[in-house]
């Protein structure tokens, strides 16, 4: 979690299965629950998979960092001496961002 003023900004980092690493913000392209159902929001992992909490679609790790669909959206990020840096200003872009983009997945 980063904290830019009073925008919270959820992100994940996972080790995925082929051994690289994968950022992305804790939202899904497509899925906007109703704000009444914020805990439908992001993402959970089970197994090898994370699932998509709203619409329940497993997501292969592998994928943490492709974008479309219902994966998680990607940030960008590099690897210095073994440690994962993320812009903020980059990162706080990818959010406002994801932010504003008119999500289907209201229907459920």
């Amino acid at each position: 979690m980063y904290y830019a003023g009073s925008k919270q900004v959820l992100f994940l980092a996972i080790m995925k299965p082929d051994g690289t690493v994968g950022i992305a913000l804790d939202q899904c392209e497509i899925c906007r629950p109703a704000d009444w159902n914020k805990d439908a929001r992001g993402y959970a992992q089970q197994g090898a998979n994370l699932f998509c909490k709203y619409c329940v679609t497993p997501i292969t790790t592998n994928s943490v960092n492709t974008p479309g669909g219902c994966n998680p959206i990607p940030v960008p990020f590099t690897i210095v001496e073994s440690t994962i840096v993320i812009d903020r200003g980059e990162l706080v872009s990818v959010f406002d961002k994801a932010e504003a983009l008119e999500r289907k997945g209201t229907h459920l």
